[in-house]
């Protein structure tokens, strides 16, 4: 299957809702989610330059929904939940039209790690 083509050439991690692939070569980790649901945003990403290799890359908006489900689902750890609302922050700080997919109490939660806008 495809983790055996990985394990070739990469060290591979397998867990029950992802697969982790390091590059031994390099600081590049890749997180492969085992989420039928993530079909459609894999439709929409755009294949970018990442630390040299060329891997599809989820479109801000989607990255912004997951964010926002992940930071929103109470059987997730703590930390892990906190570490959403940062993304959350940088995404909202770098695509401010975006801010209108996250609902208010969840964005309440976000304000305080968002970077003020420059003027």
């Amino acid at each position: 299957a495809a983790v055996e083509v990985l394990r070739r050439e990469f060290r591979v991690e397998e867990f029950e809702h992802s697969i982790n692939v390091h590059d031994p070569g390099s600081r590049l980790q890749v997180q492969i989610q085992r989420d039928p649901l993530l079909t459609e945003i894999l439709g929409r990403a755009e294949i970018r330059d990442v630390m040299d290799f060329p891997l599809p890359v989820a479109a801000p908006e989607d990255l912004v929904r997951l964010k926002v489900a992940a930071a929103s689902d109470s059987t997730r750890r703590a930390s892990k939940r906190g570490k959403d609302l940062l993304d959350l922050a940088r995404l909202l700080s770098a695509f401010p039209d975006l801010t209108s997919l996250v609902p208010g109490e969840v964005l309440e939660r976000v304000r305080p790690f968002m970077d003020e806008p420059e003027v």
